[in-house]
């Protein structure tokens, strides 16, 4: 198991004499209040920049042994999201993925049994759609593409706290546990990983959290931020506005008809590679 198996197998968050048992961690609970970015449902709307503290922290979907990791900064809390946590089959995966249990589907956003869920659908049916389709025509079956993506791709979330929309400063952010967790991971598996050859990276935003890191690669070191042209075939880092979108459909498979992303296309030559 990893350290940050074993950091969230410990988590101990905060009880708030507001909502009783909080998503926030205790080291990190009295920052981010002094800072007055912790929100809970009754003063929640769909603009807000603040964490909820009674929604469930999403530190990583996915096989945490996955060859394939995505990068993104933190999970969303949409408008259906409370509700979309009512169901008690996503609270059981969740904590499941989170000890990293057995399953068929370690990507649990592609279970079918959490069909109609806000999270299936964002997965499914938005992010991964176009991906879903091209493997579907080159395995000639649905079902094989959608477990070929579920037990070979891990996201990885740099922040496990929710928010509708990011405006936290890195100066804040960096300081919290559950950013250090994931930064460990990155730093000492992830990136490791990509170097020796046995691991692809795509990069959504969060960056400029890893400015400060180094990594020897033959001799010599090389930033964070060297990986996309060190190893072009291996690390894609979503640029601009695509950051926030961070499509995984290939080229030629956007809803449009065309369109398609670097990170889909090498996403859907990866997954074809792997038995």
């Amino acid at each position: 198991m990893s350290r940050l198996t074993d950091f969230w197998k410990n988590f101990d968050v905060y009880n708030d004499d507001i909502v009783g048992k909080t998503s926030i961690a205790k080291q990190d609970y009295e920052m981010l209040k002094s800072q007055q970015l912790l929100v809970s449902q009754r003063d929640w709307n769909s603009d807000s920049t603040l964490f909820t503290i009674d929604l469930p922290s999403e530190p990583f979907v996915g096989d945490l042994d996955a060859p394939i990791y995505i990068m993104t900064l933190n999970p969303g809390a949409g408008d259906d999201e409370y509700e979309n946590w009512e169901n008690t089959t996503l609270q059981d995966l969740a904590n499941n993925c989170v000890v990293q249990g057995e399953t068929d589907y370690p990507f649990y956003y592609l279970n079918p049994v959490l069909i109609g869920t806000g999270g299936y659908d964002y997965w499914r049916n938005n992010r991964f759609w176009g991906l879903i389709k091209a493997l579907s025509e080159y395995y000639n079956s649905e079902d094989i593409a959608i477990k070929k993506i579920a037990n070979n791709v891990c996201d990885l979330e740099l922040c496990a706290y929710r928010s509708s929309k990011w405006d936290v400063s890195p100066k804040i952010a960096s300081k919290l546990s559950v950013v250090k967790a994931m930064k460990d991971f990155i730093v000492n598996v992830v990136v490791p990983g990509v170097i020796r050859g046995e691991k692809i990276f795509l990069v959504g935003r969060g960056r400029e959290y890893f400015k400060s890191e180094r990594f020897n690669y033959n001799g010599k070191i090389i930033t964070f931020d060297d990986l996309e042209t060190e190893f072009p075939d291996r690390v894609v880092f979503y640029h601009g506005q695509a950051c926030r979108s961070m499509s995984f459909n290939p080229y030629g498979y956007a809803k449009s008809g065309g369109g398609g992303t670097l990170g889909g296309q090498v996403l859907l030559e990866s997954l074809k590679k792997l038995p």
